[in-house]
């Protein structure tokens, strides 16, 4: 079933819209899941742990690293503890999806709720890429196109979809995902040549090739690497203390970003809506 653009418009403007079920973690939303957190590590972290954490004031609270709260639970409780493996274990009991948005030059808005958003297949977008690279340039031979596709790294995006957490860094760091499409195809163009030495951009090609477009999708915690899942762990655990220390604390912070990828395609089920930005910064045009 299509979403309408006004039914999109809607829930860009309204985040209520169905995207507050309580099995949906909204990372960016920090207060609609404090208190849930809290709860489930009602245990670990009372009244005692947070007096104690005020009392020691820890120079750095960071996510990669929660020795700074472990050491604190052990003085208190005398329990050693992995607290990212032990939130990444109990949160799974209240939430089962993640929030997470796609940015793409979308060519056909309709195919993403036929086909869902599909994991990269080299073979389909290298052709792809040359058949737009060679129908709009003259001046290069398949030979070239060839070998600027065989020249471009595939590995670490091949047979993934990538998502970012934070909307907003999306959009105003990421704008190259909206204004030109897969980045493996802009690398192609890329590789055909430096615009200082040829006076060519290959890459503006694709730009404007489809419509800039957001989709929000609620993304299964089971389609999540695990490593991804300690990492979100690690930053909600982050981003408690920070609120406990600072009641002014803002979450994300500016610039703060939480991107990650699955190694399989997302069904059109989990796509919840989608939007067309109207402000994109372009990254590549300077």
């Amino acid at each position: 079933m299509l979403r309408t653009a006004d039914k999109c418009l809607a829930v860009s403007q309204n985040r209520k819209i169905d995207m507050c079920d309580s099995k949906v973690l909204i990372w960016q939303n920090q207060p609609s899941w404090h208190k849930d957190i809290l709860d489930v590590l009602s245990d670990i972290i009372d009244d005692e742990v947070i007096n104690e954490f005020h009392s020691v004031k820890p120079e750095y609270i960071v996510s990669d690293d929660l020795s700074w709260i472990e050491d604190i639970i052990f003085n208190v409780k005398r329990i050693e503890i992995d607290l990212k493996f032990e939130l990444f274990m109990r949160m799974q009991k209240i939430y089962s999806n993640l929030q997470a948005f796609h940015s793409s030059s979308a060519l056909q808005v309709e195919a993403y709720y036929e086909n869902g958003l599909r994991k990269l297949n080299v073979q389909t977008k290298s052709q792809f890429a040359k058949e737009i690279l060679m129908n709009n340039f003259s001046d290069i031979s398949d030979e070239e196109v060839t070998d600027a596709i065989n020249n471009t790294e595939h590995e670490t995006r091949e047979n993934r979809v990538f998502f970012e957490a934070n909307e907003k860094f999306l959009i105003e760091h990421c704008g190259h995902y909206l204004h030109y499409g897969s980045e493996y195809q802009v690398c192609v163009a890329a590789s055909l040549g430096d615009v200082k030495k040829t006076g060519i951009d290959y890459r503006q090609v694709f730009k404007g090739l489809g419509k800039p477009t957001v989709f929000i999708c609620n993304v299964p915690f089971k389609y999540i690497p695990t490593k991804t899942l300690l990492e979100l762990s690690g930053s909600i655990i982050e981003t408690i203390f920070n609120k406990i220390q600072d009641e002014h604390f803002e979450h994300p912070s500016a610039g703060d970003a939480f991107g990650f990828y699955i190694d399989r395609d997302l069904e059109s089920e989990y796509i919840v809506s989608h939007y067309h930005p109207s402000v994109i910064r372009d990254p590549i045009v300077k």
